[in-house]
Order: structure tokens, then C-alpha cells, then sequence
């Protein structure tokens, strides 16, 4: 993808995809309904069963209000690898419940626990390095309310303990701020990145309404408002419950990095920074603590209106007698018949947003015609075949689509010197020499244009990130191949015989 620069990327979500039978397109897919329809449901399950004090009906209801976020948490979050790491987290943050839970356990038993849990934080760091950060705003607040009881028995042990705790908190320190220097330049990227203030009012709403905030979807109802009631009831509890307080401490971390992402650019602004202070990325941690919290309002509103003793036999009006036996279940009936509800619309959009080409929220780069076209050329092409063409007009997807090689695989500017100024001067390809030598070099024999007009709608094309010259190849200097409404595959004539 960067022409063999050392540059880092997740790849996690990529490895998987790639590994998944079919093409990539069919791979990806396929790894969407995977994580969507598996991994979320049982790691939120875990998380559930690992945080209640009881199972049962409250479990299975936790479990199911889940399921009413998932697609804008995977499919909304800007990135796949992010969407990934944000599936993955209820996993990891369960087994650090398990690791920290409090109770006289054994040296092996405890050291297995946190094993399991560093191994599991370990996988979301693999599927995104903003994870760190996604850990350290839920998974810190349950490691240090668990912590501070063992911390200050050890403290009062004398010097020798302190001096021990002092070191190892030392040591972790310099640690962090070793891997923060190796990965200065990823994080000065990610903290630099301009991104314009937000309404903190429309933020506000969307918390209550559990909207994705990437985009300006409809209908803007509180429709979801029942995750976000149960939530205010669970987090209620946290003098009764002490479960409760580290729950409520990670979701008001997330809560206020979301405000800030969503304010004015000042200084505190920038604590949102490893989410690219983008309100979108953020909004998955604040739902997943309030999913916790809700499940809990669950359990306390079955311990508030579950009938017991006389008061099942005082109660005489069936249906009420039938809601109260049914706490749970009835909660679970109305998020099915709300949430959806409500959805229904949205849930038409976010699709639309992000797989119908006339509506993509960003722009597409192919139309259904022009994805066929590079299919069929895809089998037409000897198998050395490199293509040259601008990445922004559809020619990138002929590497992830048909397996032909492309000299640009994706949109940003490359890495290479060499083949960023070629992006700047492939429209001289009949004057200047340099041109051909770059292209003879690469094997590149063929050119792909796409005259549609680059505006993310009518026929795929966007607005070229850089390299305007790679749309601008003189037809003088080619012989058409193939083509297919305003797409064009061309050999390459002005640079010697490369294409045959």
C-alpha cells in the first residue's frame, strides 16, 4: 500500500479479511456480519455476566439492548479497523473484570485471569492503536477502584513496600513515555488533525438519543431514549452497588471527551486528540458504559417492582400482576418495539450512506457499471499487468477487486519521492523522459481514466486528494484497450512496449 515504506497502519482488521475466503470485497463483508452477528453479542454477553451479581432475564435483556447499536458502532465509525477494535472491547474489558474481582483467590488463578485480560488487550491494540486509549477511559477506572484497597494495605506496610510501589510506578512511566516516543509521529498526526467545532447541543441530544453523530442522519426523535433512562437508574445505584462507581467514572470520562470534542478549539480540546477529536469515535465508549449501567438499571428496576409475599396477592389486576412477575422481559419488549422503531428510518440511511454510490456520505469512487468493467478487464489483463491511473476516479479498487497490480492503491500522497512527483507530472509523459523511465521501472504498461465528474456521486469520482496530472494523460500518448461508459482502460504507447 505505500510502496514499501515503513509506515504504520492497523492491519489487523486487513489480515482477517484477507484471510476470509472469496475476494476482498466478499471478505470484508462477510467479517461485518461476523462481528456484528458473533463477536458483539457474546463479548457484550461476557461483560454483562462478568459485571451482574446475577444472570438470568436481566442478562438476556443487557444482551439484546446491545444489539440496537451495533450497526452505527461498526459500520459508523469512520474506519473498519476502529469498528473492529470498538466490537472486541466488551471481550477484553470482561476479562478485566474477571482479573480484578475482588475476593481470596490463588497466586495461579489471579495470574491466569490477568493473562487472559493483557492477551485480550493486547487483540484490540492489534485491531486499532486508538484501543490504548479506548482501554485506559473504561478499563483504568476498574483497575484502580479494585486497586486502591490492595495499594493502600501495601502502603501502611512500610518503607520498604513504598519504596517498591514508588519504583514500579517509576518503571511504568517510563515505560509510557518510551512507547509514546517511539510512536511520537503517529500520535502528533492524530493530535494535529483539524476538525471544526460541533454543537454541544445537538451532542447532548444525540447522547440521549443514541445517534451515531457522523452525519446528519434523520429522524431526530428519542426514540432510544430507554437505554439512556435505565442508564440514569443504574448509575443511580452507585452507593448501594459498588460495581456501579467505576462504571459510571468511565462513561463520565466519555462523556466529557465527547463535549470537548464537540466545543470550541482550546487547550483542553486536545485530550480528545487520539480520536481525532471526532465525536463519531468517541460515542461508542459513552454507549458502551451506558449499555452497563442500563443492564444494571434492569436489575434494580426488577429488585424496585418485582412483586414478593403479600404483595402478589394484594395485587388483583392481572395485566399489572403479569408486567411485575415479567420485569425484564417487559423492559425487553419495549426496547425491541422502540428502538426499532425509531431506527427504522435511520437504519435505511446509514446504508444508503455507506453502500448506495448516489448517496455515499463521503463520496464513491465506483458506480455499479464501472465495478463490472474493472471485473471483466480484470480477467482480460495478462497477470504482470501494473496500471497507472489517478486513485480517486476507481482505478485503486482494480488491486482489491480484479488482483491487477495499480501503481497507487490507495488516495493519499505516496511516500515515495519518485512516485509522487510522477502524481505531479504524468501529464508530460510526451515531453519529458523522466516520466517513461519512472513508468518502465514500475512495469507499468497500462493507464486507467474515468471522465466522469469527480463529485463523489455521478459515476464514482471524487475530488483527487493530490496528483491532478493522473487524470490528465494525453490520449496522444495511449491506444484504448477497453471501456465502458466513462471509464477507459488505455495501453501506454509513449514508453516502449510494456503494455504488450
Amino acid at each position: 500500500m505505500y510502496d514499501g515504506m515503513a509506515v504504520y497502519y492497523p492491519t489487523g482488521w486487513h489480515a482477517v479479511a484477507a484471510l476470509l475466503p472469496g475476494d476482498v470485497v466478499t471478505g470484508a463483508n462477510l467479517l461485518v456480519v461476523v462481528l456484528t452477528a458473533l463477536v458483539w453479542p457474546l463479548g457484550m454477553a461476557a461483560l454483562l455476566r462478568e459485571v451482574l451479581s446475577e444472570a438470568g432475564g436481566v442478562l438476556a435483556v443487557g444482551t439484546a439492548l446491545s444489539g440496537s447499536v451495533v450497526s452505527p458502532l461498526l459500520l459508523l465509525t469512520s474506519v473498519w479497523p476502529y469498528g473492529m477494535s470498538v466490537v472486541v472491547l466488551p471481550g477484553a474489558l470482561a476479562l478485566i473484570v474477571r482479573a480484578v474481582r475482588a475476593g481470596r483467590v490463588g497466586a495461579r488463578v489471579r495470574a491466569a485471569a490477568w493473562t487472559l485480560a493483557l492477551g485480550a488487550s493486547f487483540g484490540t491494540l492489534i485491531a486499532h492503536g486508538a484501543a490504548v486509549f479506548n482501554l485506559a477511559v473504561l478499563g483504568l477506572p476498574l483497575i484502580v477502584t479494585a486497586g486502591l484497597p490492595v495499594l493502600r494495605r501495601a502502603w501502611g506496610r512500610g518503607v520498604a513496600a513504598r519504596t517498591g510501589l514508588l519504583a514500579a510506578t517509576a518503571l511504568g512511566l517510563i515505560i509510557l513515555a518510551g512507547g509514546a516516543w517511539i510512536m511520537r509521529r503517529s500520535l502528533a498526526s492524530v493530535f494535529n488533525y483539524p476538525r471544526g467545532a460541533a454543537n454541544i447541543w445537538e451532542t447532548l441530544f444525540a447522547v440521549v438519543t443514541d445517534h451515531p453523530l457522523l452525519a446528519s442522519f434523520t429522524p431526530w426523535i428519542p426514540g432510544n431514549i430507554l437505554v439512556f433512562a435505565l442508564a440514569v437508574w443504574g448509575a443511580a445505584a452507585w452507593r448501594r452497588i459498588e460495581a456501579v462507581r467505576a462504571w459510571v467514572v468511565g462513561t463520565a470520562i466519555a462523556l466529557v471527551l465527547l463535549l470537548l470534542a464537540s466545543g470550541p478549539a482550546w487547550p483542553l480540546r486536545a485530550l480528545a486528540g487520539p480520536w481525532y477529536t471526532q465525536r463519531a469515535r468517541i460515542m461508542p465508549l459513552l454507549t458502551l458504559g451506558m449499555l452497563v449501567l442500563a443492564t444494571i438499571g434492569v436489575q434494580e428496576a426488577q429488585r424496585r417492582w418485582s412483586p414478593v409475599g403479600t404483595a402478589i396477592a394484594a395485587d388483583r389486576r392481572k395485566w399489572a400482576l403479569l408486567l411485575r412477575r415479567h420485569v425484564p422481559a417487559t423492559i425487553l419488549i419495549v426496547s425491541l418495539i422502540a428502538a426499532p422503531g425509531w431506527r427504522w428510518g435511520l437504519r435505511i440511511e446509514l446504508l444508503e450512506a455507506i453502500h448506495d454510490p448516489e448517496r455515499a456520505s463521503y463520496g464513491a469512487m465506483l458506480s455499479d457499471g464501472e465495478l463490472d468493467f474493472i471485473r471483466r478487464i480484470g480477467e482480460e489483463l495478462p497477470e504482470d499487468a501494473v496500471v497507472l491511473g489517478d486513485p480517486s476516479n476507481g482505478s485503486a479498487y482494480l488491486w482489491s477487486v480484479a488482483g491487477v497490480h495499480v501503481l497507487y492503491p490507495s488516495r493519499p500522497k505516496p511516500s515515495s519521492t519518485e512516485l509522487a512527483w510522477l502524481g505531479e507530472n504524468a501529464d508530460q509523459i510526451d515531453t519529458d523522459p523522466r516520466v517513461c523511465e519512472i513508468l518502465n521501472r514500475h512495469g507499468v504498461g497500462y493507464y486507467y481514466s474515468d471522465d466522469a465528474e469527480p463529485d463523489g456521486l455521478t459515476g464514482g469520482v471524487r475530488e483527487p486528494l493530490w496528483g491532478e496530472a493522473l487524470a490528465r494523460v494525453p490520449h496522444s500518448a495511449l491506444e484504448e484497450v477497453d471501456s465502458q461508459g466513462d471509464a477507459t482502460l488505455w495501453r501506454i504507447t509513449a514508453c516502449g512496449d510494456e503494455g504488450d
